[in-house]
């Protein structure tokens, strides 16, 4: 694990959220995260020594199928409920 971390240190890491009552296609698939959960996880990230990005599905499958940004890692979680 420290391995990891530290072959990580100091790269971005995205949180992607969705907007709540999206009615596109395939947004269902998406959690809609209150503020304060999006904030822990950006903590979470910081306490690793990484770069929290917070973006919107839209804008990020977009710049990812457009390869503007670089996609190192997805995490996927699934809540319970």
């Amino acid at each position: 694990m420290e391995k990891l971390l530290r072959k990580i240190r100091s790269k971005s890491i995205a949180i992607v959220y969705a907007y709540k009552n999206e009615r596109a296609e395939g947004f269902d698939h998406y959690d809609y995260w209150a503020m304060n959960v999006v904030t822990d996880w950006a903590k979470a990230i910081e306490e690793i020594s990484c770069i929290p990005y917070i973006i919107d599905v839209r804008t990020f499958g977009y710049k990812a199928l457009n390869k503007v940004i670089c996609l190192l890692l997805t995490f996927v979680i699934e809540s319970k409920g």
